[in-house]
């Protein structure tokens, strides 16, 4: 009898046990289920570029990005007319982009495809066309001014081109060959470049965004919508190398050619150069790779007339020891044009000074 009790008080509890160890399960099932699905939403917004957060129905676009900026960016055209009456009566056309700076009609571009002699017509984003002056250029740096007749004139929102990394979005809007408004989107490839196209002047930015001859002279962006540089160079027999001055360069430059009302006056020397090696040390026989190499003279001008020479090694510059070719500009950089500045140089292992006159960079 006791044996009965026992038994049946055994079976009473087998019901509650089986049931709470079918609970456990389901709540695992359940739980894991959950899990799985949510991170196969993520993964799936990984894989198609779907930014965290957004509905999984919407897709993300650089549209809004773009429309903060277009506005402000307008195509330029320019006539160069073939001597005084033209060859044939025609005239030669480039085409180019820029970006409004000032509302009252100040037009920032590059420099290069704009001459002084040239007929300019700009084309805004509202579709009207009107000619344009050139206020002044700096080859410098490869930027121009124009000036319109208009007021009211929108203007893109400037970003600090000092926070930008490489990795971060590019997006670039230009008019290469005429098809204006064009836009084109990649990274920042790299920072602080030195670009021989601009005779090392200035650091520039680096991007793969698409970037071809008539998209120059306008702008480069983040993807806040803010203009981060100024597109000037591309980098031939190359796929997606483009370069871009920061846009706080580009802005200063531009403030001062307005503010002079013309062309900055900079600094000239007339030679190219380059950091020296210890393998190029061995090759020229130099005793030591402290300095800069004359790469090259150019004809008439300050260095040359100073008597400055192919593979001279310059050691200081008005007494400033220096390493490398930006520690020359730097010194430079701080003369006028007409000041005299003293070159220490490395001759076939013979010490001597050269008087430079410091001419004008040529406006070309």
């Amino acid at each position: 009898m006791a044996d009965d009790d026992e038994k049946a008080k055994g079976g009473s509890y087998k019901p509650v046990v089986i049931g709470c160890l079918v609970s456990v399960v389901l709540t695992i099932v359940f739980n894991y289920g959950i899990y799985v699905g949510t991170h196969e939403e993520i993964d799936s917004r990984a894989t198609t570029g779907q930014p965290a957060g957004t509905d999984a129905k919407s897709s993300f676009s650089f549209a809004a990005v773009v429309d903060k900026v277009d506005p402000s960016v307008v195509s330029i055209y320019t006539f160069a007319h073939d001597g005084p009456q033209g060859i044939n009566g025609g005239a030669t056309q480039s085409s180019g982009a820029g970006l409004i700076i000032r509302s009252d009609g100040y037009i920032l571009t590059s420099a290069h495809f704009v001459q002084a002699n040239s007929t300019v017509l700009v084309g805004l984003h509202d579709k009207r066309k009107l000619n344009a002056k050139l206020i002044g250029k700096d080859p410098f740096t490869d930027l121009a001014v124009l000036k319109v007749e208009a007021n009211d004139l929108p203007i893109a929102t400037f970003g600090d081109s000092a926070k930008i990394r490489p990795g971060d979005w590019a997006i670039a809007i230009g008019s290469p060959l005429g098809f204006d408004h064009t836009v084109t989107l990649g990274v920042v490839s790299a920072i602080n470049r030195s670009l021989g196209d601009l005779n090392n002047h200035v650091e520039v930015i680096q991007t793969d965004a698409a970037i071809n001859f008539g998209s120059l002279g306008g702008p480069l962006i983040n993807s806040q919508g803010e203009v981060i540089g100024l597109n000037v160079a591309v980098r031939n027999y190359a796929q997606n190398i483009a370069f871009a001055v920061p846009i706080k360069v580009a802005r200063d430059i531009a403030g001062k050619i307005i503010e002079l009302g013309g062309n900055i006056p900079r600094p000239y020397l007339g030679i190219y150069m380059q950091d020296v090696s210890a393998a190029m040390a061995k090759q020229l026989g130099l005793p030591d790779v402290d300095g800069v190499m004359v790469k090259e003279v150019v004809a008439n001008g300050p260095c040359q007339k100073a008597g400055l020479f192919k593979n001279d090694l310059i050691r200081k510059v008005d007494g400033v020891k220096v390493a490398t070719t930006k520690e020359v500009r730097a010194v430079i950089g701080e003369r006028k044009p007409g000041a005299v500045i003293v070159f220490s140089v490395n001759r076939k292992s013979e010490e001597e000074d050269r008087k430079v006159i410091v001419g004008e960079y040529p406006n070309i």
